[in-house]
């Protein structure tokens, strides 16, 4: 079963804009299924009321990743708005050992994810298409949070 980070804020409850980080690890999805077209919940643990998406990482897949794609939804069902599309492949990722080309691969972040601001608890993994036998990888959700 994934895991993820869940609902404990990994930050201070009281303001500290001064001395806020600039992005943080918002989300995580360990252990996700790249054999599944489901929608797989990361929570999203922000700061602030609202942030900006700074970069999704896929990294540690259990076996190549050939056959697999998809994106990741602001809601169920590839719902909501698309901020990684439908059509992102994961065939770069062939190696789980660090120090390794194709041990991580940067998702192509689609344009609302880059050009808007957002509350969301949780956004969905869903691949188009499973990869075929068992397989999992990791992902990450870097964040900018906006501090008012």
């Amino acid at each position: 079963m994934a895991t993820t980070l869940g609902s404990t804020m990994q930050f201070p409850t009281t303001g500290w804009q001064g001395m806020a980080p600039g992005v943080v690890l918002g989300g995580l999805l360990i252990g996700a299924d790249a054999n599944v077209t489901t929608d797989q919940a990361i929570q999203i643990s922000c700061p602030a009321r609202t942030y900006v998406i700074e970069a999704i990482v896929a990294s540690n897949a259990s076996i190549d990743l050939t056959n697999a794609d998809g994106g990741i939804y602001s809601a169920v069902s590839k719902g909501g708005v698309a901020l990684v599309a439908a059509a992102q492949v994961y065939t770069t990722l062939t190696a789980a050992a660090v120090n390794a080309a194709g041990s991580a691969l940067f998702l192509t972040l689609d344009t609302a994810a880059t050009t808007g601001m957002f509350d969301l608890s949780t956004i969905y993994f869903s691949l188009t298409g499973a990869q075929g036998s068992a397989a999992t990888l990791d992902l990450r959700v870097y964040i900018r949070p906006l501090y008012n």
